[in-house]
């Protein structure tokens, strides 16, 4: 009798260990993170009058345009030649925007514009405005 009990508590304490180390508790998948808008973005393409999307095209002798994004605004930076002049010229604009998924709305003022953000990565953001995209490299 002793002996069938010490076989049972062994039986049973086998039992419980092989419960406890069951490998049904997979680790959770892990969640997918969108990189951040926030950081400066090159302009790269943009949809001709034709529907055509093709390389942006940056004044001859100056910086290329870009943006700038913070947590809650962009800025433009958009560089020119004036006419009669043969130096470029900064123009920009800092404005707000918020985000909601793939909705981005910008605001200036009264003025409201919402795009849809149709790719983010690491090195790219494509906004979509109807038919036209713009497509930016992050720098």
């Amino acid at each position: 009798m002793k002996n069938f009990i010490l076989k049972s508590i062994f039986f049973l304490a086998i039992f419980a260990f092989t419960i406890s180390c069951n490998k049904d508790d997979a680790p959770a998948p892990a969640a997918v993170v969108a990189p951040p808008l926030a950081g400066t973005w090159e302009f790269s393409k943009e949809t001709n009058m034709s529907g055509n999307l093709v390389d942006y095209t940056h004044t001859n002798g100056c910086s290329k345009d870009k943006l700038t994004f913070s947590a809650t605004t962009v800025r433009d930076y958009i560089y020119e030649i004036p006419p009669g002049s043969t130096s470029c010229v900064e123009f920009g604009n800092t404005v707000g925007y918020t985000r909601s998924g793939s909705t981005l709305t910008i605001t200036d003022g009264q003025d409201v514009y919402t795009a849809t953000i149709a790719t983010l990565t690491a090195t790219e953001l494509k906004l979509q405005d109807g038919t036209d995209i713009t497509v930016f490299k992050r720098i």
